[in-house]
């Protein structure tokens, strides 16, 4: 009988736990893609004029998102190493930190008052009795109904 062997599942290709800390989205708000994006920026190629570089999908394919033995031998992470840069802060929070549930307060909603629904009678009289054609047919009305009540009596 042949000898099975159990083989490992392979990890997970991009998952939150596996991202490079320096890798996150433009300020202010940081926000970036959980794969290989143009709108993930590296936070260890940071320059002069800017805190941050570009990086190509393939470099994140390859580097930033296969864990952190992998974007631990990057060149642009050890180098953010050794210059000791702090990782990115948005809103107060490291980019790549969990989040935890307490932590964070969930928004409530302010409730807005509705208007009141009207008929649809009461809804043409509002758009059309300001006009002033209206108000010469209600007034014409009127006086046909008063000549014909007082005809017959």
């Amino acid at each position: 009988m042949p000898e099975q062997t159990a083989a490992a599942a392979p990890p997970p290709l991009f998952s939150r736990q596996q991202k490079c800390p320096y890798l996150a989205g433009r300020p202010p708000h940081g926000s970036h893609h959980m794969g290989p994006s143009a709108v993930n920026l590296c936070y260890a190629r940071s320059s002069e004029e800017k805190p941050y570089g570009a990086v190509s999908k393939e470099t994140q394919a390859t580097r930033c998102f296969c864990g952190d033995e992998v974007y631990g031998r990057c060149p642009d992470f050890e180098s953010a190493r050794v210059r000791e840069l702090e990782l990115p802060i948005f809103d107060g929070k490291v980019s790549g930190q969990k989040r935890d549930a307490e932590e964070e307060t969930p928004r409530r909603r302010e409730r807005l008052k509705r208007r009141h629904r009207r008929s649809p009678v009461r809804r043409w009289l509002a758009n059309r009795i300001p006009s002033t054609l209206m108000c010469v047919c209600w007034i014409l009305l009127m006086v046909v109904a008063f000549w014909l009540v007082r005809r017959t009596m």
